[in-house]
């Protein structure tokens, strides 16, 4: 039987052990669906360290305020601690 995916990563994790000597987790964040996965596998893998993830929005009407403050809830429900940075122009291509 093939291992779900979080089993598989756990497995790698504590297998390399490239986080041992972490107190914290730094993670960069995009807000999509990859980097969504990949920070619910560290908090699984992880629940006693603290998680921070950083989310650089770019351009800055990638995202409404209405959902930053959506995403920044629910991270919050895992003790994740996001930092959200915008991009202080827009880009004039996607306007």
């Amino acid at each position: 039987m093939i291992a779900s995916i979080a089993e598989q990563f756990t497995d790698i994790i504590h297998k390399l052990k490239p986080l041992d000597d972490a107190d914290n987790i730094v993670v960069l964040f995009s807000g999509g669906k990859d980097c969504s996965v990949l920070l619910h596998l560290l908090c699984n893998t992880f629940p006693d360290r603290q998680i921070d993830a950083i989310m650089a929005v770019y351009p800055k009407q990638m995202y409404s305020p209405e959902s930053l403050a959506r995403i920044e809830e629910y991270w919050k429900q895992y003790n994740v601690n996001l930092t959200i940075l915008i991009a202080s122009e827009d880009d004039p291509d996607q306007c």
